[in-house]
């Protein structure tokens, strides 16, 4: 699936995704330019590195919906992480959901 400019939709949930660094390569080739991924569900899994989530998000223009639900999204969560988040909705306009429930944020 990295590299497919033509990929729209992941959904990759209750898969036991960790915080190995393989989540960061897999992310980062996923919202690589020229991406088109307009829907990422990752929820269910436990996304050990919200920073290099956020960092990563901010990377693509196309992303529309992002699902991270009962994700454990409390274990890097920092104020860098969430200028990275924010970030990512201010450099992407066409946002229009993110779905955080069921973390301890």
């Amino acid at each position: 699936i990295c590299g497919s400019s033509s990929l729209e939709v992941v959904d990759l949930s209750d898969n036991g995704i960790g915080s190995s660094p393989d989540i960061s390569s897999l992310l980062s080739s996923l919202f690589q330019p020229p991406s088109h991924l307009t829907h990422l569900n990752l929820s269910r899994n436990f996304i050990g590195s919200c920073r290099s989530l956020f960092m990563s998000m901010s990377q693509t223009r196309s992303i529309a919906n992002i699902t991270l639900s009962s994700c454990r999204l409390s274990s890097d969560i920092d104020l860098v992480s969430i200028q990275y988040l924010f970030r990512s909705i201010s450099l992407n306009p066409i946002i229009t959901a993110i779905d955080v429930s069921n973390n301890i944020i």
